[in-house]
């Protein structure tokens, strides 16, 4: 049962990925049919991250108290509403709502799917399956993405919308027909030993923790990253057709070979990064300093694609972005983590909380920028990319400088005062 828990997650992760990412695909026939401008183009962009942040930290929540089967179970009915409006919608405030919809419904699938994941499988397998999970995300990347390409030019949008949809709501009956909540045994009394240590959490003692360079410079890093992701999802295909002058297809293989070369040097890195743990025994030099690096060679691979002309060197600096990416997404939490090691979870999803607050802004800025840039398209998205390029050096170099976590801190237990004014409470 657990395996078929794990592969219904696995296909969750898929959906995710694609319903984020068709926006961009079908940018330019929506934006012409609906008569948008780059300005609201972003608006609608950003408008998937508003609550998305808020939706995370409450979805988490919701499934220790109800159960994270049950809440998927609702946020795949959320995903397919979601889904279903741009299908029908012939005005800019649908599709700003049906994109706000769908940021709230997905927010929290990565505690929330973690959390079902962990009920299944003992702690030594964990790793495992949540690679898995991940896996998702290549997936949608580099064989759904050609075929919501395909879905466009040859069907019109609506019918791309309506298929991400109607898979949303048919992975909803088999999700209900095929999983369980949680088996008994070992795995369950992890859960709830794990429970019972958060409800002690007091959430005063975070205010040091926020102020540490462990939690702020890689959080920055994580921000700089998913503005890079939120710019891509949204504007990149547009990018690649309207002002590179690529075709469709062509913009589809550029994203999906250039996804997939950096999903795979993502876990070549992240291999590289256990490698030289194991090997040092030391954050700094094999976590810290490494991703720092990576986040500096991301930003210049990101604003290389506005310097070349083949679509072969695009795809080459898209993949050492989402490589570098990639890498500072999985190994920024396991820095954040010592700034807090008694509680992972909880530092964790703070960090994630904050870096994806880019969402929302990357959008809007961007657009802004690229809006204002009148008739020179070219510059104003040259202008967007140098933005995005900057925010990742930048974050790259202050980790490097102020990061060193091999010197972290731990909470200290509450005192009896403490306890018993909570207690009072």
């Amino acid at each position: 049962m657990k395996w078929i828990v794990l592969a219904l997650l696995f296909s969750l992760n898929v959906l995710n990925y694609t319903d984020k990412s068709i926006i961009g695909v079908a940018a330019a026939p929506m934006m012409k049919e609906l008569g948008l401008n780059y300005e609201q183009w972003g608006l609608v962009g950003s408008s998937f991250y508003w609550l998305m942040f808020v939706a995370t930290a409450i979805g988490g929540a919701l499934s220790d108290r109800f159960g994270p089967r049950k809440v998927l179970a609702y946020m795949a009915i959320i995903w397919t509403l979601a889904q279903f409006i741009p299908f029908v919608a012939s005005s800019f405030a649908l599709l700003l709502f049906a994109r706000f919809l769908l940021g709230v419904g997905e927010g929290p699938f990565w505690p929330v799917a973690i959390n079902q994941m962990n009920r299944w499988f003992p702690q030594e397998q964990r790793g495992l399956a949540t690679s898995i999970i991940s896996v998702g995300a290549i997936v949608g990347k580099s064989v759904i993405i050609p075929v919501l390409v395909l879905l466009v030019v040859n069907y019109g949008w609506r019918v791309a919308f309506l298929s991400t949809a109607v898979a949303s709501f048919v992975w909803f009956l088999l999700w209900m027909t095929l999983s369980k909540e949680r088996p008994t045994g070992i795995v369950a009394e992890e859960m709830v030993q794990a429970r019972a240590q958060l409800e002690k959490l007091h959430w005063k003692s975070l205010l040091p923790v926020f102020r540490n360079p462990s939690f702020l410079f890689p959080s920055l890093a994580i921000f700089a990253g998913s503005w890079v992701v939120a710019f891509s999802l949204v504007f990149l295909p547009n990018y690649f057709t309207e002002v590179r002058g690529l075709s469709p297809q062509w913009m589809g293989i550029v994203i999906a070979i250039g996804g997939l070369g950096g999903a795979v040097l993502g876990m070549v890195f992240s291999m590289y990064s256990d490698y030289l743990f194991k090997k040092r025994k030391t954050f700094r030099g094999s976590r810290v300093l490494f991703s720092s690096i990576g986040m500096i060679v991301a930003g210049l691979g990101f604003y290389s694609i506005t310097m070349v002309e083949s679509p072969i060197m695009m795809m080459v600096g898209y993949a050492l972005e989402g490589g570098f990416v990639a890498l500072i997404i999985s190994i920024g939490p396991q820095i954040i983590t010592t700034a807090m090691p008694d509680r992972p979870g909880t530092i964790m999803g703070l960090g994630i909380a904050f870096g994806s607050l880019s969402g929302i802004i990357a959008p809007l800025v961007s657009g802004k920028i690229i809006q204002s840039s009148g008739t020179m398209i070219q510059t104003g998205f040259s202008q967007a990319f140098l933005v995005s390029a900057i925010l990742c050096v930048l974050s790259g170099l202050l980790m490097a400088l102020f990061t060193k976590p091999d010197a972290g801190i731990s909470l200290s237990s509450p005192t009896e005062e403490e306890q018993s004014s909570v207690s009072s409470k």
